[in-house]
């Protein structure tokens, strides 16, 4: 389920950005998410050895809604149907 949210995320994502600086932001956007993935993977066995299965389980639940709320809210409504050309002025 991680594999095919991340790729996912990272197609959707990618598509944000104008074409004079796709390349870089969505470098940055994916190093920054391995720096994430990293601490994420990092973090969640102290919690699931030290608090249990349901904290590991719970951390979770609550980043995947802050990311469903950020693409949401923050995100343009209909990521597909942007003109590329209207995205770069």
């Amino acid at each position: 389920m991680a594999n095919i949210f991340s790729n996912a995320f990272h197609q959707y994502a990618a598509e944000l950005y104008p074409t004079r600086i796709r390349a870089f932001a969505d470098g940055i956007q994916y190093g920054l998410s391995r720096l994430g993935n990293y601490v994420w993977l990092t973090l969640l066995p102290i919690v699931l050895t030290t608090y249990g299965a349901t904290a590991m389980y719970t951390i979770v639940l609550i980043l995947a809604i802050i990311t469903f709320l950020d693409v949401t809210i923050l995100g343009p409504p209909r990521a597909s149907q942007i003109v590329v050309e209207k995205l770069s002025r």
